[in-house]
């Protein structure tokens, strides 16, 4: 079997636990508060008041660090990062999240904004939702 068809089965594999979950991985209906390039420009606003926002886009990376995850998610509009933590969305979502998202996913993000230690500016997500299960990984840049 292909390294391609691998990672294909493997994903079906993925559908299968989210509907297995309750979790549909094609749905309907997104709610999103900001586009990407939005929530960057009036990111002190936002972070000042603790605004919480939904976001969407495409896992373009995705980034373990122990109990923290970053993720670089793009959408039409510009690129930003993504914290999930055990912390903010508790020890079997963060888990579950684990377990079925890959780069290529479209995912719904709902947090608040902050600053990294490196000055980052990166979206805490506080709950997150699968919008389309991506089946083959995305094509080298090259």
């Amino acid at each position: 079997m292909s390294r391609e068809e691998e990672i294909r089965q493997n994903r079906l594999r993925k559908i299968g636990m989210l509907r297995a979950s309750g979790h549909l991985p094609y749905p309907g209906k997104a709610n999103r508060t900001h586009a990407i390039s939005d929530c960057i420009d009036d990111f002190e606003s936002l972070q000042k008041k603790e605004t919480e926002i939904f976001l969407t886009g495409r896992i373009m990376m995705f980034r373990e660090h122990g109990k923290l995850t970053f993720l670089t998610i793009q959408d039409d509009s510009g690129s930003i990062q993504l914290l999930i933590s055990r912390d903010l969305v508790g020890e079997k979502s963060y888990k579950f999240f684990l377990q079925v998202f890959d780069t290529g996913d479209f995912i719904e993000a709902r947090g608040i904004l902050s600053l990294t230690k490196r000055g980052e500016k990166t979206l805490k997500i506080t709950d997150y939702k699968m919008l389309s299960k991506s089946i083959l990984p995305l094509p080298e840049k090259w």
